[in-house]
């Protein structure tokens, strides 16, 4: 959720017109609203090599994740969809393979070409009754190993230490 947060200077001078002079100031000198954005959903999306897939993992914070969706984007264009699969009630798995349907999923955008190299890609995950994404992960698939997982925020963790991550 976005919120526009403006304020208008008052016809009148005095105490309020210095309160909502000094609020413009802080806010920025631009004279415009200041988008202030809700920090949305706390969480990590995972990725990592194994045999010849790319696997993907969903850590949410609190209760098991009723997950709607997960998307695979070029990093460069993230309105460019290369893969999207759907649930209309909601999974509570955490484990997906990139390119694959599991039970319960629709897929939305099918992976029509392997993924390239030297190119980065941003996937994310939405919970399904949230309008805003679980934070996700950008990575190239050169990039990955099968023994470490990459994770949100350009981290890399071991099996062992993603189990014990708390994205809260």
């Amino acid at each position: 959720m976005q919120v526009n947060v403006c304020a208008r200077l008052p016809r009148t001078p005095g105490v309020a017109a210095a309160g909502a002079a000094l609020f413009l100031l802080i806010v920025g000198l631009s004279g415009a609203c200041v988008p202030w954005s809700d920090p949305g959903l706390k969480g990590a999306v995972a990725v990592k090599l194994s045999d010849d897939n790319i696997v993907i993992r969903v850590k949410t914070c609190g209760e098991a994740p009723r997950l709607g969706s997960v998307e695979l984007d070029s990093a460069r264009d993230v309105h460019d969809v290369l893969w999207r699969i759907e649930s209309a009630f909601g999974s509570s798995g955490d484990s997906y393979v990139l390119g694959q349907t599991p039970p319960g999923f629709q897929q939305v955008n099918g992976l029509r070409t392997p993924l390239s190299a030297g190119v980065r890609y941003y996937l994310t995950a939405w919970q399904l009754d949230h309008a805003l994404g679980i934070p996700g992960v950008v990575f190239e698939p050169a990039g990955l190993s099968a023994d470490r997982w990459t994770v949100s925020g350009g981290r890399t963790l071991t099996d062992a230490e993603l189990e014990r991550l708390d994205p809260c």
